[in-house]
């Protein structure tokens, strides 16, 4: 299954390369954005809801996103994602998301990356949709990391972690 998504992801990055490279070096823009985030997630029976006694965790952080665009349909996004989660039970259990993705003209966007946490190293897929309303961006997402055996944590599975997260940023640029 790994193989298969990782095949998906080099023929996407492959076309997206093609694509950009018949935009002219000066249409291109770049855009930094951050922003708050927060949300819930969402774990399955394993290791990690043994140890926390709970199936759900409260989520809060900040999003750290670039925007590559030409104008067209599309842009290609590269974020870091970093949450706290379970404050809320007393716990402080960090995570940090690379993703590398895209979002089309109508808000709706996909990414992929590796994910760090206390249970160790996975891999994230996010999808979602971008709210706009002038410089004002509103992403909704919903995040999966699949389960992974860790020695560290415990034995057996950690559980899938389910994560749907809501935040802002804007476009500083854009402010007059």
């Amino acid at each position: 299954m790994i193989k298969k998504m990782i095949k998906k992801m080099l023929i996407a990055s492959t076309l997206s390369l093609l694509l950009m490279s018949n935009a002219k070096a000066d249409e291109v823009r770049v855009s930094e954005l951050s922003g708050p985030r927060i949300g819930v997630t969402g774990i399955t029976p394993g290791q990690a809801t043994n140890e926390l006694g709970s199936y759900f965790i409260g989520q809060y952080g900040w999003q750290l996103e670039t925007r590559f665009s030409n104008g067209e349909d599309f842009c290609g996004l590269a974020e870091f994602v970093f949450l706290v989660g379970g404050t809320e039970q007393g716990y402080f259990l960090p995570s940090l998301s690379s993703l590398v993705g895209y979002r089309n003209a109508n808000g709706f966007e996909a990414a992929v990356g590796p994910n760090l946490s206390i249970t160790g190293l996975g891999f994230v897929l996010a999808m979602g949709y971008n709210f706009k309303s002038g410089s004002l961006n509103v992403p909704v997402n919903l995040s999966w990391v699949p389960s992974t055996n860790n020695p560290l944590f415990g034995s057996g599975p950690t559980g899938h972690r389910i994560s749907i997260t809501f935040g802002f940023n804007m476009d500083r640029k854009k402010i007059k």
